[in-house]
């Protein structure tokens, strides 16, 4: 858990450099989406290879434990929950599964994103839905307003 002083919030485009695989989770929402995840997430590996990666099965019949399996990926197979009916139960579920790690950086990606490289810079405003947004709507909390809590 994190807890940050949200009485200062921040806009800014600092930057943190790079930091280590472990720091960093991914989390892929997939539907039916067998051939695309087969491709994107070798490229994840390859470029973080120590990142965890959880798979979000959105209530289809399709089988990834094995992908999960070969790629050291967490797979959490559930309702289908990304309807305009039930979408709030989605974005708890993303998130729920996304904080229960230790990472600083979590990133919620498609099935059929490619990675080319390492970033080079990450933000260091807090951004729940993206930077753009942060900055923009001076939502955001500098990275240094937040610390670990127990």
């Amino acid at each position: 858990m994190v807890s940050c002083n949200r009485e200062t919030p921040h806009a800014t485009h600092d930057t943190v450099p790079p930091v280590e695989d472990g720091n960093i989770a991914w989390a892929i929402q997939v539907y039916n989406s067998r051939p695309q995840i087969d491709w994107c997430v070798p490229f994840i590996r390859r470029v973080y290879p120590r990142s965890r990666v959880v798979l979000i099965s959105d209530g289809d019949k399709t089988q990834y434990a094995d992908l999960a399996h070969q790629n050291n990926c967490g797979l959490v197979s559930g309702d289908h929950l990304m309807t305009l009916k039930t979408g709030h139960l989605y974005v708890q579920r993303l998130l729920t599964l996304l904080t229960d790690g230790t990472e600083s950086f979590l990133f919620r990606i498609d099935p059929d994103t490619r990675m080319w490289r390492r970033f080079s810079h990450l933000p260091a405003v807090t951004s729940l839905f993206g930077t753009l947004e942060a900055v923009s709507q001076k939502i955001g909390l500098h990275r240094s307003e937040c610390t670990p809590s127990g």
